[in-house]
């Protein structure tokens, strides 16, 4: 027996476990890279403000007549490493602001150093070209004189996609109601069956304990069993998914709250 398994079954296994790890890597290589885009702005004079006429901004002695903040980031989100040589014909990244770009406040960058281009006086963002290894996130801080209007102007990326953080974050939120709606009918589905189940005890031939730790459980038949045993363990835990995705609005919320009013600006042509 043991020979014949040695001869014709280690075969199998060996084949089946060759055709799954082609197949594997077969789809992985085909995944294409990722790269997630947030651009969010962020008025500084109140329009009530601006009617007046009597409010005047200015920075390093230059006035600013109408000025925003722009947060932009790019983060590697797909399960692959960008290089420089995803980035055609070592092009730049890049999008127009639609206003002129007083001041870069803020830009980080990895061990390269400053990867986010955004000169004094231009009206363009650029990502230069370079490595951005998966989870890596670059970002600016820009000062522009006039309400931004974002859209694509170049895109050099080599099979990768170019998503929207806000499109993202939409998505996010409705597979959080899905899944709570999904937690919510399958707790009604168990409690309910297990009422009925203890309703109907001599109808559905349910024994029940009478006595010991577990007095008034079900003891028999198995499916039963398994069924009151997945309402002690499954719906509590099902419970706890309303909370999690609470404090998750919160940590959010928190988040919104330490960079002010923020609003999400939408990128024409990505």
């Amino acid at each position: 027996m043991l020979v014949e398994f040695l001869k014709y079954g280690v075969g199998w296994i060996l084949a089946v476990t060759a055709i799954a790890a082609s197949g594997y890597y077969f789809v992985y290589g085909k995944r294409r890279k990722k790269v997630e885009v947030d651009v969010q702005a962020r008025g500084l004079v109140l329009a009530s403000a601006k009617d007046h006429g009597e409010l005047s901004v200015g920075f390093n002695g230059k006035a600013v007549v109408n000025p925003y903040v722009i947060d932009f980031s790019v983060r590697n989100v797909g399960h692959k490493d960008i290089s420089t040589k995803d980035f055609d014909a070592d092009g730049s990244l890049s999008f127009d602001v639609g206003a002129e770009i007083v001041a870069s406040l803020l830009a980080s960058g990895g061990v390269d150093g400053d990867r986010v281009a955004a000169g004094e006086g231009e009206k363009q963002i650029r990502v230069t070209p370079g490595k951005i290894a998966t989870g890596q996130a670059f970002r600016a801080r820009v000062l522009v004189d006039g309400e931004p209007s974002i859209a694509m102007a170049q895109n050099p990326l080599i099979d990768t996609d170019l998503v929207l953080a806000e499109v993202q974050r939409a998505k996010q939120r409705k597979n959080e109601k899905r899944l709570l709606i999904c937690a919510g009918s399958v707790s009604l589905a168990i409690a309910a069956t297990v009422i009925v189940l203890m309703a109907f005890k001599e109808e559905f031939h349910i024994e029940v304990s009478g006595d010991g730790w577990n007095k008034g459980s079900i003891t028999s038949p198995v499916w039963a069993v398994v069924l009151q045993w997945a309402f002690y363990v499954i719906v509590p835990g099902l419970s706890l998914v309303p909370l999690g995705l609470a404090f998750r609005k919160q940590a959010r919320k928190r988040t919104d709250s330490d960079d002010g009013d923020v609003a999400e600006v939408s990128i024409a042509g990505v």
